[in-house]
């Protein structure tokens, strides 16, 4: 038995690329025509966001919460849990996000009026859940239509369009309670693209990091804004 450093993601990966692949296109093709529905509330949630419409953070909170419902049951436990042995857990931790994003959206715990960057790159995320990633797996693969990943039934569209929400979201708790589960997510299909061969394993960490630098940078902009208090004298 060979030292545990020796290790690569490929050793320890529990199917193939093809057995993957295909696990996609049947669970596409089993909830036709929902794909349309999905893209459908997402592009409300973006034309809202580019118009600067007041609740669009919270509308796409509370789609976000429905996605991962979807999510959990159609996709980790119906699907996934046929070749994956942690898909029961991966399940339960975006039922939790659901509570989690639509205790969000109950409270609008959102900015009121986010900064150009801020509103860019969550929009620049959005549109990558909704666009990007659905056309990049056959495109990379040359596979049919039936293997892209649409927001709503697939977990990385789906984190992609949470992690558009964290750059609109203040600082404090409510970040906090948005950030774990995309962010472990984040680290769990890039170990599994890049154990798969897959030239697109670092998008979600890039997103990842998008999202965050925005959110920080947001941050630093209101703190150096705020009034400085009067010195006595």
């Amino acid at each position: 038995m060979g030292e545990w450093w020796t290790y690569v993601p490929a050793d320890v990966q529990l199917f193939s690329p093809r057995t993957y692949a295909r696990l996609v296109e049947a669970h596409n093709r089993a909830l036709w025509p929902a794909q349309w529905l999905m893209l459908g509330c997402g592009a409300v949630a973006l034309v809202a966001l580019l118009r600067r419409v007041d609740g669009a953070a919270r509308l796409l909170a509370a789609l976000c919460a429905l996605w991962c419902l979807t999510v959990a049951w159609d996709f980790l436990v119906l699907r996934y849990g046929r070749i994956h042995w942690a898909a029961p857990e991966m399940a339960l931790g975006f039922a939790l996000q659901s509570f989690l994003l639509a205790l969000l959206a109950r409270r609008d715990a959102f900015e009121r009026a986010p900064g150009v960057r801020a509103r860019a790159a969550a929009v620049l995320l959005l549109l990558l859940a909704l666009v990007g990633l659905p056309l990049l797996a056959p495109a990379l693969s040359g596979g049919p239509w039936w293997r892209a990943e649409v927001v709503g039934l697939m977990p990385a569209p789906t984190v992609l369009a949470m992690l558009a929400l964290v750059p609109l979201t203040p600082a404090g708790l409510g970040r906090w309670l948005l950030l774990p589960l995309p962010l472990a997510w984040c680290v769990v299909e890039a170990v599994t693209l890049a154990a798969l061969g897959s030239p697109a394993w670092p998008l979600l960490p890039l997103a990842a990091l998008l999202s965050l630098v925005a959110g920080a940078r947001r941050r630093g902009r209101r703190a150096a804004g705020a009034p400085r208090p009067a010195h006595p004298g």
